[in-house]
């Protein structure tokens, strides 16, 4: 199966759901914070029940969620069949900090002296921390039941393939992820992030700097940040069919930030 088709097959079988579609993050609405209440229900299955990062009793609700999440900008993506919810992801924005200014990043790990003085000469508004990366594994073990096959415009049935399909729908949540970048005026992400995850993405264009040690932050994880429109460039120079699933064949348009 060649890239196009599994992009194809996303499309078929997926759709993204951003929290935001104004020109302003100030204006999140009543739907906004609907979106973002299904995100803490998913985050509530992964971190507290699958992966036990954070206590079920400190979630009564079954929704995870923390200080963040009122000004944050989150995502999900929807299985179109079943109108199930696969997988979310948060952009933590300059507004939502508070008083301290300060990112769950440098909260949480060590920034050394190199990725401070990057980050330091950068303009704080301009930067939001990639957040809250996660992917149901209740949805990843129902894609191969048969509530999860498929009729196509032929008439022909399909079944997912996790193999295939769990890469894409990462790649579906950093879609959105440039898609809210755009719409909120944000250049650069941080990014505490899974050594496999990194390796993942590179293949795929992306090339995180490192700017820390490995911290133990639900689970065991690097600090990182990337230029987005730079991260667009090398998309598009490394995997070609990537950049047009993510840009919708060049319609999304990042400003390089001067």
């Amino acid at each position: 199966m060649t890239l196009e088709s599994i992009y194809t097959l996303f499309d078929e079988y997926f759709t993204i759901i951003p929290s935001v579609n104004s020109q302003s993050v100030s204006e999140l609405t009543a739907e906004c914070h609907d979106i973002a209440d299904e995100c803490q229900k998913i985050r509530y299955q992964v971190y507290c029940l699958e992966q036990k990062f954070e206590r079920e009793e400190d979630h009564p609700d079954h929704k995870e969620n923390d200080e963040y999440d009122e000004l944050s900008l989150h995502a999900l993506i929807q299985h179109k069949p079943s109108g199930d919810f696969a997988a979310t992801v948060r952009l933590v924005t300059f507004e939502s900090l508070g008083k301290n200014h300060l990112f769950p990043i440098e909260l949480h790990s060590d920034i050394n002296k190199k990725g401070r003085a990057i980050i330091d000469s950068l303009p704080r508004n301009a930067i939001a921390e990639v957040s809250r990366f996660a992917v149901s594994k209740t949805f990843r073990k129902r894609i191969l039941d048969s509530n999860y096959h498929g009729i196509n415009e032929l008439g022909e049935q399909r079944q997912l393939d996790s193999r295939r399909v769990i890469p894409h729908i990462t790649l579906g949540l950093f879609k959105v992820l440039f898609q809210m970048s755009h719409t909120a005026k944000v250049h650069y992400w941080y990014a505490v992030m899974e050594v496999t995850l990194i390796r993942l993405l590179r293949r795929f264009g992306f090339d995180f700097i490192r700017v820390g040690p490995v911290v133990d932050y639900h689970g065991k994880r690097v600090p990182c940040y990337i230029n987005v429109a730079d991260a667009l460039d090398n998309i598009r120079k490394v995997q070609p069919g990537v950049w047009d699933f993510i840009t919708d064949t060049g319609q999304l348009k990042l400003e390089h930030q001067s």
